[in-house]
């Protein structure tokens, strides 16, 4: 079973990394995507607590298919805690980007809805470096196990506060933390396309997947409490993204010796 934690010692540490890696990079403040889900809403708490007001959060949705109750959620969270907030629409700037053409197949769609976390990703980093700010992650430990993020997109962070608990933890600090219920309690998802609802992209409840993960993170001790299916996904999908949490392989050359003169 998931490991239930002592969550203000959680929130007390989580906030005190987040001040150290300013500090260590000598940066002023934090910038985060702040998307109306659960992820971001703690990490924007935790950013508030450790920063105070050297935080941003940017709500980045995208017109042709993020829900209206998603943006009002994120700009809740931004005004509830006092942390200055842009919203920058990137549905634009994506149909740009694809020369207007629509998604022509379920890949197409993914492709596209990948470039829209990459847009975001951009973003980010602009408002960072023009700001001196780091670039806080929101990913947990769920979706980085899984490598349910997008390659520099989402996955693109100078910090990952919560990726240490899995996504039934977060909801459980975000409780603590007074994130309001609609919050924590919302189906999870990405909106990287219309209709997009994590745990039917996933194949498994986050209940069950956490159950699954923890077991592998505990060495596999005793059996994995969780249906035999949902077992094999969750293993088939760590092993297929391991490419997602290494830096790219680079070729060995400077081992080639000179060539024969002559």
């Amino acid at each position: 079973m998931v490991p239930d934690l002592d969550y203000p010692e959680v929130a007390r540490r989580a906030a005190a990394f987040m001040e150290e890696r300013v500090a260590a990079a000598g940066a002023s403040g934090v910038v985060l995507g702040l998307s109306g889900g659960i992820d971001s809403a703690v990490v924007a708490h935790l950013a508030r607590r450790a920063l105070g007001r050297k935080c941003l959060a940017l709500l980045m949705p995208n017109s042709d298919f993020t829900p209206d109750s998603e943006t009002a959620d994120g700009l809740a969270v931004a005004k509830s805690l006092g942390m200055e907030h842009e919203t920058v629409q990137v549905g634009e700037i994506s149909r740009l980007a694809t020369g207007g053409r629509a998604a022509g197949s379920a890949t197409d769609e993914r492709a596209a809805g990948n470039l829209t976390a990459r847009i975001r990703a951009a973003l980010l980093y602009y408002e960072g470096q023009k700001r001196g700010y780091l670039v806080a992650g929101t990913s947990d430990r769920s979706e980085y196990l899984l490598g349910y993020f997008t390659k520099y997109g989402d996955g693109a962070a100078d910090m990952l506060p919560i990726a240490d608990l899995y996504k039934t933890q977060v909801r459980a600090l975000g409780r603590h933390l007074g994130v309001p219920a609609r919050i924590t309690e919302k189906p999870p998802s990405p909106h990287l396309w219309p209709g997009h609802g994590a745990e039917a992209e996933l194949g498994a409840p986050y209940g069950e997947i956490d159950a699954v993960l923890s077991w592998v993170d505990g060495g596999r001790a005793g059996p994995a409490r969780a249906p035999a299916g949902t077992v094999e996904r969750v293993e088939r999908m760590m092993a297929g993204t391991e490419h997602k949490r290494r830096m790219p392989p680079a070729a060995e050359l400077r081992a080639c010796g000179a060539a024969p003169r002559g």
